[in-house]
C-alpha cells in the first residue's frame, strides 16, 4: 500500500468517527435546554389543572346555592370571629335548633344579614340567639327569610375576601402577579433558537491516484 492510499484510508476512518461523536455533542449540548423545556411545561401544566379546579368547584358550588359571607361581629364569638368567612350551603327542609344559619331579619332586608343559632323554631317562625349573647334576638323570622346554613368556616378568610375587593387589594393582586411572572422569566427563560452554526463536518481528503510503477 502505497503512502497516499494509506492517507486516503486514515482520512475515511476519522469521517467515520465524527459522523457519530458530532450528533452525541450537540444532544449533550442541547440536553439543558430540553431540561428546562421540559419543566417549564411541567410547570404549566400543573398551575392551569390548579387553576381550572378551583374555578370549577367555586363554579358547581356557586350554581348549587352555596353563598360566601364575612361575619363583622363578636356575636358568635363561641363559635365565629370578626374576619372568618363562612360557606353557607342552602337551607332545605326543617330547621333544628343548634343549627347556624344566615338570614335576614325583616322582610325588607334592612340592616343587613345576621348569622346567629337557631334556638327555637315553633309555629309562628323562628327565634335565633348569638352564642355570646345573654339573651336571644329580639325577632322571630320566617324561613322564607333564611338564606343558608353554615357549613364551613374559614379563619381568617373574611379579611382576605374583603381586602381583595378594594382598590388597593386589586392594586396589590396585579403587583403579585407581575412579580410571579417577572419570577417566571428569571428561573424559566425562554426558550432560545439555535442560531450557531453547526460546525462543518470534516471534509474528505480527495483520492489521488496511485503512481504507476
Amino acid at each position: 500500500m502505497s503512502l497516499d492510499e494509506q492517507q486516503v484510508g486514515q482520512g475515511d476512518l476519522s469521517h467515520l468517527l465524527s459522523s457519530f461523536a458530532e450528533p452525541a455533542a450537540r444532544a449533550r449540548r442541547r440536553a439543558p435546554g430540553v431540561r428546562v423545556v421540559t419543566a417549564r411545561r411541567v410547570v404549566i401544566t400543573l398551575i392551569t389543572l390548579l387553576v381550572l379546579g378551583v374555578v370549577g368547584t367555586a363554579a358547581m358550588l356557586w350554581h348549587e346555592g352555596y353563598r360566601a359571607y364575612i361575619i363583622h361581629t363578636g356575636s358568635m364569638s363561641r363559635e365565629l370571629v370578626p374576619g372568618d368567612l363562612v360557606i353557607d350551603r342552602p337551607a332545605k327542609g326543617q330547621l333544628k335548633p343548634g343549627e347556624i344559619i344566615t338570614f335576614q331579619h325583616s322582610p325588607t332586608d334592612e340592616g343587613g344579614l345576621v348569622t346567629h343559632r337557631v334556638v327555637e323554631v315553633t309555629q309562628f317562625g323562628i327565634r335565633t340567639k348569638g352564642d355570646a349573647n345573654d339573651s336571644a334576638d329580639v325577632w322571630t323570622i320566617k324561613p322564607g327569610w333564611v338564606h343558608g346554613s353554615v357549613e364551613y368556616r374559614i379563619p381568617y378568610g373574611g379579611y382576605v375576601s374583603y381586602f381583595l375587593q378594594q382598590p388597593t387589594g386589586i392594586g396589590a393582586s396585579l403587583a403579585a402577579l407581575f412579580a410571579l411572572i417577572f419570577l417566571w422569566r428569571m428561573f424559566f427563560p425562554p426558550e432560545e433558537e439555535d442560531e450557531q452554526a453547526e460546525p462543518p463536518a470534516r471534509r474528505r481528503s480527495p483520492a489521488h491516484a496511485a503512481s504507476a510503477a
